[in-house]
């Protein structure tokens, strides 16, 4: 999961992100897949949803 949402990037790659500023692509990725940023919440958002449902789907074995 961690790798799949870019949070193993670089911190000193850094981003706008609207009401934050600048900040790092990382931390913009987390905030952008959870509602930590804005609640204080690690729950995730739609997008983090689809990210955790594709890495699932990814990970089951193929039909045949």
């Amino acid at each position: 999961m961690t790798a799949a949402t870019g949070a193993y990037g670089p911190l000193n790659d850094t981003t706008e992100l609207s009401p934050y500023g600048r900040i790092p692509v990382p931390v913009a990725r987390v905030c952008q897949l959870t509602f930590f940023c804005q609640y204080h919440d690690i729950h995730p958002r739609t997008a983090g949803y689809r990210v955790i449902a594709d890495l699932v789907v990814d990970a089951l074995p193929e039909r045949h």
